[in-house]
């Protein structure tokens, strides 16, 4: 697509099923093909995940999303 549309900024989603295994198909990919990744609902549960990815940090695994739903429900219920 890129090579038809240059200009355009190609964005992945659906990374959060990846779980812990994110940051490093995010950093493949991003090199390969896409200028984004989508990480959505996983930032809801752990909005430091981006930062610690890029600065090297071990992910907090008990924050990462487990049940989808939750990850959308549970910041509204406090």
């Amino acid at each position: 697509m890129q090579s038809r549309a240059p200009r355009r900024l190609l964005v992945g989603s659906g990374y959060t099923y990846l779980q812990e295994y994110l940051p490093q198909v995010a950093q493949a990919v991003v090199r390969a093909e896409d200028d984004f990744v989508g990480i959505g609902r996983m930032v809801l549960s752990y909005p430091e995940l981006p930062a610690d990815a890029l600065a090297g940090r071990p992910l907090e695994r008990k924050r990462l999303c487990r049940t989808f739903s939750d990850c959308t429900t549970a910041p509204r219920n406090g």
